[in-house]
């Protein structure tokens, strides 16, 4: 009989009723059944009959009687009527070992490739968008995809191991800088080899340290650096050169490894052409733009009065950049977006209630743009993996070309005379500067000046 309907012909089996109820024992020991949907509990007699259940489920929920009946004929119907499985249905099968573990190597190189943290795979959006993707994966746990993690370190230490093992001599690249969503220090090791053939030079990342000392001596550096050479098996004698960031204090530790110390040369040029900058007389001019765009990215109003003046006048909505010593052309950059849309910022400047750029400073900051973009421009072309010394010869002949060339335009009579009016002006001009260089998170105590590659 049917008990939802009082249909005789159909009989509900009692497997269906149980997914609608749940059997326990009690208190008292006796055997008892729950209804899943309004948790009413009846006792079950020594008959085991579920009469009293059934009746239940027929007077107070026929509606879910019928459904479960409705859903057992449909499954009769495709039992008996065999058909090819469907995408969903194909992607609902049971994964294997294998491919299991491969997506959770994926996973875990997507999660350290976008910074993203370890926590996002027990976020339950996340899980509900990795089973839209395929149902038959289950996303690792925090704890099981630090264990991936680890496997994955492990193997391309091994196969650092392999490369290092059979090279004579070994440069490193020692980088130190502050974390500002860490809060800490860290030291990162590049180390360089040739090939056994000497056709390719392999540049890899050795170790990346927490430094949570208050203060990073060249002992603590040396120590650190130690431990990452130790755990690749890379014996001390083998490392022939270091290249630094520009901290003196790492000169102190190629010398306690007995390695020859080699400045970068595009940190050097950089750093020379920064302090270049901050003594000429046009410098004020420099820091009264630094001042604006530095309320422009701190005051979501004045951004917004922005936005709407480049848009009146159809020129892109772009930000400028903000200037910081310590990114290299960030100062061009900022002066490169400032002038491409100069009728925005007179008015931003009018806004502000701040005295607009005069046309004689406007031609004075396009020259210092003009003395910039070869650097800029050079910066970016052998700061890569695999540039070499000998690049920089031609690189520094074309670069003391267009210095002579940018300084004789400024030594005319014009530049002498405007000169001294900004020489006058700069100290009250950075003076009322209110921008802060220190939101970077590229900064490094021990030598607060050194640029770091943007």
């Amino acid at each position: 009989m049917d008990i939802a309907t009082g249909n005789t012909d159909c009989v509900i089996p009692v497997a269906e009723i149980e997914h609608l109820s749940g059997k326990f024992v009690d208190d008292t020991g006796s055997d008892v059944a729950e209804c899943r949907i309004c948790s009413k509990i009846y006792k079950i007699p020594r008959c085991r009959s579920t009469s009293n259940l059934l009746r239940h489920l027929k007077e107070n929920h026929p509606e879910e009687l019928r459904n479960a009946n409705a859903t057992r004929t449909r499954r009769e119907k495709n039992n008996n009527d065999p058909k090819q499985a469907t995408l969903e249905e194909t992607l609902k099968r049971k994964m294997t070992k294998a491919q299991k573990e491969s997506l959770d190597k994926k996973l875990a190189t997507a999660v350290a490739h976008g910074s993203l943290p370890l926590s996002i795979v027990a976020s339950p959006s996340f899980s509900d968008f990795v089973t839209a993707l395929n149902p038959s994966y289950r996303t690792p746990s925090t704890k099981g995809l630090k264990d991936v993690m680890r496997a994955q370190v492990q193997e391309v230490d091994d196969e650092h191991r392999a490369l290092f093992a059979t090279a004579t001599d070994v440069a490193i690249t020692i980088d130190c800088w502050k974390s500002k969503n860490g809060n800490c220090s860290l030291l990162s090791v590049t180390g360089h080899v040739f090939s056994s053939d000497f056709n390719r030079r392999h540049n890899v990342v050795l170790d990346c340290i927490t430094l949570k000392e208050k203060s990073q001596t060249a002992n603590i550096i040396a120590s650190k650096i130690r431990q990452s050479l130790s755990r690749l098996s890379i014996s001390e004698t083998r490392l022939k050169y270091v290249a630094p960031d520009g901290a003196t204090v790492i000169e102190n530790v190629s010398r306690d490894f007995g390695a020859k110390y080699i400045h970068c040369c595009a940190h050097v040029i950089n750093l020379i052409v920064s302090k270049s900058i901050a003594t000429t007389p046009a410098n004020g001019l420099i820091q009264r733009i630094k001042q604006v765009v530095a309320k422009i990215n701190k005051s979501s109003k004045t951004k917004f009065e922005y936005r709407e003046y480049l848009q009146e006048m159809d020129l892109p909505k772009k930000m400028p950049c903000t200037e910081c010593p310590t990114r290299w052309g960030s100062t061009f950059l900022m002066l490169s977006d400032v002038l491409n849309a100069m009728s925005a910022f007179d008015h931003l400047m009018d806004y502000l209630k701040l005295s607009r750029f005069e046309i004689e400073e406007v031609r004075v900051l396009k020259k210092i743009r003009n003395f910039l973009e070869p650097y800029y421009t050079m910066t970016n072309q052998v700061c890569f993996k695999d540039s070499t010394a000998s690049m920089y010869i031609g690189v520094a002949q074309i670069l003391i070309s267009a210095t002579e060339s940018s300084s004789s335009s400024w030594s005319d009579e014009k530049w002498l005379r405007y000169g001294r009016y900004y020489d006058s002006d700069s100290s009250s001009e950075s003076s009322d500067t209110d921008y802060d260089s220190t939101d970077e998170e590229n900064s490094y105590e021990e030598n607060s000046d050194a640029p770091t590659l943007d």
